[in-house]
């Protein structure tokens, strides 16, 4: 890959992005080489770009693109796998059907049946913004990700505070992700097979209704998601809390762990357990708090940051029982 020519045609469509380490397996994956909190407020500059490609040229990946304001208000619907992505188009409102359908499309990691995962872009009008959860769909998909024990039938919304790996990028399953409808200037090396070139004006923008009705929609699934989640009368787990924990906050727990040198080998699992329940009865997301958990264990080279992030599971069930 080209990287410097594949920043430079990111940086061009209006993308904040950041650089990304080399996927070594499943649970290495989509690292940032850098702290990446300034580029939630604006996009890097080309010469800060060809400096990360100097610097990590023997680790870099390829680049993620930083959801939100810096991307131009960009919201990413990230599909596990393309039976969910179908499924999520074929019961859309007609007007969000047809937006879908011709917004900016990125194929993601191969699963067990050949199928790939699906990312789609949309800008969304100024002043409008959506709340970043995962969504369970009612689809049965017939296939697994043979690297990770997660559900292929659900839809990852992404907007503030979050990045997607963009396209060039080799995921782990051994594919580049690559743009099946993408401007007309894509670069040869980041198209899909099968590319469909779009003028830049049909992929962008969304007038203010079609965001309302795309946001409608999210928000019914997410309420369907809910009730299907939980037992009757219970919380959601997606509705727990939707305190947001920035990253500048994450970096502060880090910083105070690394500073006082408290994260210490068998000590770490009551770390997480008491940190995850006080967050979570102080009313904060789960997807934050698990974002935390990860980052907290990535950040001391911690060899069971899974097993800590499931900590958080366990608590999350409890809560709901």
């Amino acid at each position: 890959m080209n990287w410097p020519d594949i920043a430079n045609w990111l940086l061009d469509k209006g993308f904040s992005i950041i650089p990304l380490a080399r996927c070594v397996d499943a649970g290495n994956c989509k690292r940032p080489l850098i702290q990446w909190e300034e580029y939630q407020r604006h996009p890097p500059s080309i010469e800060e770009v060809r400096k990360w490609v100097r610097e990590f040229k023997d680790r870099l990946g390829g680049f993620a693109i930083v959801c939100g304001k810096p991307s131009g208000n960009l919201l990413v619907l990230g599909f596990e796998h393309e039976d969910a992505y179908k499924w999520f188009i074929e019961n859309a409102p007609e007007p969000v059907k047809q937006l879908l359908e011709n917004s900016m499309k990125v194929l993601t990691g191969v699963r067990s049946d050949g199928k790939r995962g699906v990312h789609v872009y949309v800008r969304l009008p100024p002043g409008y913004s959506i709340r970043n959860t995962d969504i369970v769909l009612p689809v049965q998909i017939n296939a697994e990700d043979p690297h990770k024990k997660e559900p292929l039938n659900k839809v990852e919304v992404r907007f503030a505070g979050r990045y997607v790996v963009g396209p060039g990028y080799r995921h782990y399953s051994g594919v580049d992700y690559c743009v099946l409808i993408g401007p007309e200037d894509t670069p040869s090396e980041l198209r899909c097979r099968g590319f469909m070139g779009r003028q830049d004006y049909a992929l962008w923008y969304v007038t203010e209704e079609e965001a309302k009705q795309l946001i409608d929609y999210i928000n019914s699934l997410n309420a369907r998601s809910a009730t299907m989640a939980a037992p009757a009368g219970a919380k959601s787990i997606s509705r727990l809390g939707d305190r947001v924990i920035s990253d500048a906050q994450i970096q502060d727990v880090i910083d105070l762990f690394r500073k006082y040198g408290a994260y210490k080998p068998g000590f770490r699992n009551l770390i997480h357990f008491y940190l995850q329940g006080e967050l979570l009865k102080q009313g904060f997301d789960v997807d934050s708090i698990r974002l935390l958990s990860t980052k907290l264990a990535e950040a001391f080279n911690d060899e069971e940051a899974r097993e800590r992030v499931r900590l958080l599971d366990y608590q999350v069930k409890w809560l709901l029982e």
